[in-house]
């Protein structure tokens, strides 16, 4: 009688043990479909936002404003610079405002604000330009002539030093890898000289961010 106690206690045990066992991995796996999810529907939720971002570029009314925003997230997600390029009028509209600065370029008449206004396009043209999917569509539609003027400012102030040290930026995603057709497009377009010409004029800053290894 004690034997099939026993028995019938090690069956009943056994099958406790399963059970617990099968709720215990269903209710895992609940949790990570639930995780699962709702790290998709953030992901999804953060590109809806940028792609709003990016959309907004192309409204004068809210386009400083995403400028600010988007320059602060242009290595948090990888697919930003595909969303810049491919996004219709948005690149027209970034040069809009970078060739809208040229006429105060000449004088010292810059102010800190506009400055910081097109510091924000070039980082949005340095995400582009570093981009593998997005960096020889971008050197071959001569986007990087639009910065040159930049780099060849010889006033000392700070809106000209931020406006040379993000033009540098543009130049430094262009060749972040060893591309023989980039440095044959930046050789042909003479951008060294205006290089040094940044060097000559700009502070230790600028100088250590052009020769990193000098």
């Amino acid at each position: 009688m004690d034997f099939f106690n026993i028995q019938n206690f090690s069956l009943f045990f056994s099958y406790i043990r399963r059970r617990l066992y099968a709720t215990f991995y269903s209710l895992g796996l609940l949790i990570v479909i639930f995780f699962f999810r709702k790290h998709a529907a953030d992901n999804d939720r953060k590109m809806s936002s940028l792609q709003e971002l990016v959309n907004n570029l192309s409204s004068s009314d809210v386009r400083e404003q995403a400028l600010f925003e988007l320059s602060k997230r242009t290595e948090l997600f990888d697919d930003l610079a595909i969303l810049l390029w491919t996004t219709p009028t948005v690149m027209t509209a970034l040069l809009q405002e970078i060739i809208a600065i040229y006429p105060d370029l000449s004088n010292e008449a810059l102010t800190l604000a506009q400055s910081n206004k097109v510091c924000n396009v070039l980082a949005l043209f340095q995400c582009v330009a570093s981009h593998p999917a997005t960096r020889m569509p971008f050197m071959s539609a001569q986007m990087p002539i639009y910065v040159y003027p930049l780099l060849n400012t010889r006033f000392k102030s700070k809106p000209f030093e931020y406006l040379r040290l993000a033009s540098v930026g543009v130049i430094g995603g262009l060749v972040k890898v060893d591309d023989t057709e980039v440095i044959s497009f930046l050789t042909s377009t003479e951008v060294m000289p205006m290089c040094l010409c940044t060097m000559e004029v700009g502070s230790e800053l600028t100088k250590t961010v052009e020769f990193p290894d000098s």
